[in-house]
């Protein structure tokens, strides 16, 4: 379970940066002839919904049920609800330039929100492993998966 969520927190990182990356240079490659004319349509604002959602599922659902840590998740959530608003009610009503605007910044938030759950889970595999720093109590906020309770401090 911990290298699924590992692998989503990347995948789901990746998936931001692309993002990001669609909506700075797509509008750019649009002034070549050859890329306008191959027009992409909604169908690829709706496959990254799919990729930016699975990234969700497998790793910051399943990081807040080890880690207990609400702002990591909302942060996941809010940002996923700015893209998905950004494909579907933003660029239909505000145009391309708000679009763009709005899915960077749902995009950024979901970058934000795996990194963030990434370190959360890195500092519960360290302490769950007993390599714990000098000065920390012998309990976690963490979920031992390995012992099958969950310590608090």
């Amino acid at each position: 379970m911990i290298k699924l969520i590992r692998f989503s927190d990347y995948a789901g990182m990746t998936a931001s940066v692309l993002c990001i990356l669609h909506c700075i240079f797509m509008p750019l490659l649009l002034l070549v002839p050859f890329v306008s004319s191959l027009g992409v349509g909604d169908e690829f604002h709706q496959v990254m919904m799919l990729v930016l959602c699975m990234p969700i599922m497998f790793a910051l659902v399943p990081g807040f049920f080890q880690h207990r840590n609400w702002s990591t998740l909302f942060t996941g959530v809010i940002g996923l609800a700015c893209f998905i608003f950004s494909a579907l009610i933003i660029e239909p009503y505000f145009g391309q330039i708000a679009e763009i605007s709005f899915a960077s910044i749902g995009s950024a938030s979901l970058f934000f929100a795996h990194y963030r759950n990434r370190l959360l889970c890195r500092d519960c595999d360290r302490i769950c492993s007993g390599d714990r720093p000098s000065g920390f109590f012998l309990t976690s906020k963490c979920n031992t998966v390995a012992l099958g309770v969950r310590n608090e401090y």
